[in-house]
């Protein structure tokens, strides 16, 4: 895999941290951690929405369906 990098390790690295995202290296072409990186970004994804739109017990309106918080990403 090193052989076949197009960005360096440290560059990958450095960038995840001024992001303050996590790092994962995946390759496509030979399958490496493609599935990983796929369920590590649904978790992401996931908390995010419930950091920012926690679940409600009450139906939703009009109001709220603007907002954008009721999409849902299973």
């Amino acid at each position: 895999l090193l052989l076949l990098l197009q960005v360096t390790q440290e560059e990958g690295q450095q960038l995840a941290r001024s992001l303050k995202i996590p790092y994962m290296e995946a390759s496509a072409k030979v399958r490496l951690n493609v599935d990983q990186a796929f369920h590590e970004l649904v978790r992401v994804i996931r908390k995010f929405q419930v950091d920012e739109c926690p679940p409600s017990s009450e139906p939703p309106t009009k109001e709220s369906t603007e907002n954008g918080c009721r999409c849902v990403i299973l």
